[in-house]
């Protein structure tokens, strides 16, 4: 069968990167549900201790103490997270769309020629790709486990569903997650 090449010259934004960003850190690697899990414990104890005061024991200022603690925690650390992203969204010059990289998609796997001269393409091939993610906006795919490429929406020289079939003919279905 015929592979035919598929090139996408990408072009992002501080937008696309930062929904990058949350899509891999929250959803894709889950570091949401530690800082949850712990802001409820917290504030289960915090209930419990206002529960319990019965104005002789220090019950309320223990409940205000772990409720001020188990909400302000987490809140400080995904604040934390939106604000670095932000600025290395700024660091790398994503004020506006800008080329960053072209990726070809070829029959012995993903090129990737980042747009700095003289730069050297990456090749994986495709028993290598960790996988592709489907999003409303773009597809990533990640050619490790920790290295990604945001392929945006509308930038290939093929459809979006072409683009995506194509990922669909290269990488075993384990590796295709679509968001539904």
């Amino acid at each position: 069968m015929e592979h035919k090449e598929i090139e996408i010259p990408v072009r992002v934004n501080s937008t696309d990167f930062q929904e990058f960003a949350l899509f891999d850190t929250m959803h894709r690697q889950g570091c949401w549900k530690r800082p949850v899990v712990f802001s409820a414990i917290l504030i289960v104890s915090a209930c419990i201790c206002f529960a319990l005061n019965n104005g002789e024991n220090q019950g309320g200022l223990l409940g205000w103490v772990l409720l001020i603690v188990g909400v302000g925690l987490p809140l400080t650390y995904f604040l934390h997270f939106f604000r670095s992203v932000r600025i290395q969204a700024k660091k790398m010059g994503l004020d506006q769309k800008r080329h960053v990289y072209t990726v070809r998609l070829t029959g012995e796997g993903v090129n990737c020629r980042p747009a700095v001269e003289d730069a050297e393409a990456v090749v994986t091939s495709w028993d290598q790709v960790a996988g592709a993610w489907r999003q409303p906006d773009a597809v990533y795919l990640y050619v490790q486990t920790d290295r990604a490429y945001i392929l945006p929406n509308g930038q290939a020289n093929v459809s979006d569903d072409e683009l995506w079939a194509a990922l669909g003919n290269d990488l075993p279905a384990d590796r295709l997650h679509e968001k539904k």
